[in-house]
């Protein structure tokens, strides 16, 4: 289940990431949070959210090993192949 949702989520963040523009990476965005009402550069936004992504992965992997679930590898080095 998770990882059917994890596909959908992927597939929309490529969607996007395929229109944004180099041109918009410089504009400001302006959003709302709990705190109120923010205003950042949109190129560093996007940064801090796929930074953000790796920074939960990070933590669901020694959580679920914690609970005896098996992950596998997750090393990126063992998944690049050997360069002969």
């Amino acid at each position: 289940m998770l990882h059917q949702h994890r596909v959908r989520l992927d597939a929309i963040i490529t969607a996007f990431a395929a229109e944004v523009l180099e041109s918009d990476l410089a504009q400001p965005l302006s959003y709302r949070n709990a705190r109120g009402d923010n205003r950042k550069h949109f190129g560093s936004l996007l940064l801090h959210f796929f930074n953000h992504q790796t920074h939960h992965r990070g933590q669901a992997g020694p959580l679920l090993s914690q609970a005896g679930v098996d992950i596998g590898v997750t090393d990126l080095l063992e998944w690049l192949p050997d360069q002969h």
